[in-house]
């Protein structure tokens, strides 16, 4: 069986188990990249394959879950902090 070599947005998360947001959020934390294409978002094949832990199954994606973390202060909160 060949290896796809790039992922849309909605097969990633489906296979991640994840949902959009928190792919963007990877985007923008660096974690994941996402490439456009015709007007259309893919992450590579390697990047999914490494996410998955080859094998380990998810172990990966729950280390990532751990790190990246939404950002849930205000903007209040953001504010004062850099005061």
């Amino acid at each position: 069986m060949t290896e796809q070599i790039a992922y849309r947005q909605s097969e990633v998360c489906r296979m991640l188990g994840i949902n959009r947001s928190t792919l963007w959020r990877w985007a923008r934390a660096g974690k994941i990249q996402l490439v456009e294409i015709g007007g259309i978002k893919f992450v590579s094949g390697e990047k999914i394959n490494e996410l998955r832990g080859n094998g380990r199954g998810n172990a990966n994606v729950q280390i990532l879950r751990n790190i990246v973390q939404p950002d849930t202060r205000t903007t209040a909160e953001k504010f004062a902090q850099k005061q």
